[in-house]
């Protein structure tokens, strides 16, 4: 039976590898007999090129063992020619790796994925399917086959289910904000791990403002460099960064299946023009904390006193950052306000501040106009907060303070905007 796998990591690693956008993509999946009478699936990697028409790009070969290895799984593909290999590695068969023939019987693994497969009525064999079909001189339309087999209504929801697949993956918009309340609460750390810069714990007072839900995004930043061509990786001006700006991007393209991802190597400048562009701002320490808290009391987290996995993303867990929008909200609705990427506030960063902070609206360095209208000729060391994907719990506490210069762009750190309730650029 055909069954398309939708919203699929694999699908992804597959569009990423080889690099063609343009295509839209899904698996058709047929069963195949083996020895002794049981069954096997073949997932076609099938690629769409926007007309209409469908064209098979490559075979893979996937077992309902659970207990197979890695030479199990080279043994087992060997037999055949197939280029790529799908392995279940959990009893459930939710957990694949994906492999690619690397000369001889010898298979690379060069990705996992977690799916969900929707099954779809009838049948398409091989000579449907075109297998081995040359991309660029070979194409089907599948259409035709499923109307025959399945009648114009089916085809329709089939047509709908494909175009909601091929959508890229769309970036949080960028004027999805939260309004949080103007307030009292009480600001820095009183806990074991607290570090100097965080006390003496104070009471501040701050008015209502937004702030960006997510953190800023590959494509919201790209969207910026597009319109804004000083501040791409070949033209900004080198004493804006520290030679690692975009560092992950080829020149105004960020990595492949990121866009959804924080943008990162940015500098503290870098962030300014972006929410300047955007008719914001960065959000102030006290603003950050505020909002990070997600009107808690004395937490050491978003949520609470623990922290485990399932909550952000830190530890080195998962070894990148992740989407925007992977883990839990806070009680502000508010996203990734722990780990992930570490985030540029607009104060500069004094470390003892916390024992002259002024009880309303505070900022260290100078006014917030002030900072906004001048930041190319800021110098002075700037505030981070959050912690990100590498930080152990200790340092994504909300409660944790850094300093770094202006110009520091690292693979760490991004940023989201803020705003006064008044006028975002305030």
């Amino acid at each position: 039976m055909p069954a398309t796998y939708s919203e699929s990591e694999v699908v992804k690693a597959v569009v990423a590898y080889f690099n063609e956008p343009k295509f839209a993509e899904f698996f058709l999946e047929t069963e195949v007999p083996i020895q002794m009478g049981a069954k096997s699936r073949r997932a076609d990697i099938v690629l769409r090129d926007g007309k209409g028409k469908f064209t098979a790009i490559a075979e893979c070969k996937s077992s309902y063992r659970a207990d197979y290895g890695k030479e199990q799984l080279k043994s087992y593909l060997s037999a055949s020619d197939t280029r790529f290999g799908l392995l279940a590695t959990s009893p459930n068969r939710d957990e694949w790796r994906y492999c690619e023939r690397r000369g001889g019987n010898r298979f690379v693994e060069i990705g996992q994925s977690v799916f969900e497969t929707g099954v779809l009525g009838g049948t398409l064999d091989e000579s449907q399917l075109q297998l081995g079909a040359d991309p660029k001189s070979k194409s089907i339309r599948i259409w035709r086959y499923v109307a025959a087999a399945l009648g114009v209504g089916l085809l329709v929801a089939i047509v709908l289910l494909l175009l909601q697949s091929t959508k890229p993956e769309p970036p949080p918009p960028i004027g999805e904000v939260a309004l949080i309340p103007a307030g009292a609460f009480q600001m820095g750390g009183s806990d074991s791990d607290a570090e100097t810069d965080e006390v003496p714990v104070h009471t501040v007072y701050v008015d209502a403002f937004y702030i960006d839900k997510y953190e800023v995004t590959n494509a919201q930043y790209k969207t910026f460099i597009d319109a804004n061509p000083q501040w791409r990786k070949g033209s900004i001006l080198r004493k804006f960064h520290n030679a690692k700006y975009l560092q992950s991007w080829k020149d105004s393209t960020y990595p492949p299946g990121k866009g959804n991802h924080p943008v990162v190597y940015v500098s503290w400048y870098a962030a300014m023009a972006y929410a300047k562009w955007v008719g914001k701002r960065l959000p102030t320490e006290a603003e950050w904390e505020k909002a990070a808290r997600g009107g808690l009391t004395g937490a050491k987290y978003p949520w609470g006193d623990s922290i485990d996995p399932t909550q952000a993303n830190y530890g080195g867990e998962v070894g990148d950052t992740m989407p925007v929008g992977s883990y839990p909200p806070n009680d502000y609705g508010l996203y990734d306000m722990t780990g992930n990427v570490m985030e540029w506030c607009l104060d500069a960063y004094d470390e003892g501040f916390y024992n002259h902070s002024p009880p309303r609206n505070p900022i260290a360095g100078n006014r917030s106009t002030d900072i906004v209208n001048n930041f190319l000729t800021v110098a002075s060391l700037r505030s981070v907060r959050s912690g990100c994907w590498y930080n152990v719990a200790m340092h994504v506490r909300v409660a944790d303070r850094y300093g770094t210069t202006p110009i520091d762009a690292s693979k760490g750190r991004g940023f989201r905007c803020a705003g006064s309730a008044m006028g975002l650029s305030e």
